[in-house]
């Protein structure tokens, strides 16, 4: 059965541009979110525990388990393996929103001191290349990996390089954002 023969007797037509006809069965998550995902639960390293000693009936180390390990963090090599696969897979779908996805998540994660800082400085590039990123920067950047007096200074910086871009493109929610990071 032919899809647009059959629209046909209906007087409907199939936009090509917006519709894409895949053979079933399908998988639940695309492609790019289970290799991302992936990378979570390969790259993980663990971190030892000052004390390597445990005893059963303390709770004070809500982080540690019982082989005297912490929870799992990423370090600067998974971390850029992350953004990496973002990137491919942004270009490859032609979808900037996978990037969204990538500093949402890593937000959440805990990182090594060289991932946080390399991650930091690729999340406000991107942001710089996209201004729609602006606006996920305050909650998973500066607010989660950002200390107070780091905050301040990166804030500054990354208003001051962005605002005259936002001003020229006419990009006033991008402008909006700068105001809103300068009165914070």
């Amino acid at each position: 059965m032919d899809l647009e023969k059959e629209l046909e007797h209906f007087r409907l037509a199939l936009n090509s541009k917006k519709i894409k006809i895949l053979e079933l069965p399908q998988m639940s998550q695309s492609s790019w979110i289970i290799e991302m995902e992936n990378i979570w639960h390969f790259q993980r390293r663990e971190k030892p525990n000052e004390s390597a000693e445990i005893k059963e009936d303390e709770n004070d180390n809500e982080d540690a388990d019982k082989s005297g390990l912490q929870k799992a963090y990423l370090d600067y090599k998974s971390v850029q393996l992350y953004f990496d696969t973002a990137i491919k897979w942004m270009q490859s779908e032609n979808d900037a929103a996978i990037f969204k996805y990538a500093i949402k998540t890593i937000g959440s994660q805990e990182l090594s001191d060289n991932a946080r800082k390399y991650t930091i400085k690729t999340m406000l590039h991107f942001a710089y290349i996209y201004p729609y990123l602006i606006r996920v920067l305050d909650e998973y950047v500066f607010e989660k990996l950002m200390t107070g007096s780091e905050r301040a200074d990166e804030v500054k910086k990354f208003t001051d390089s962005i605002f005259d871009k936002m001003v020229n493109v006419n990009c006033y929610e991008g402008v909006a954002y700068c105001l809103y990071f300068s009165l914070k």
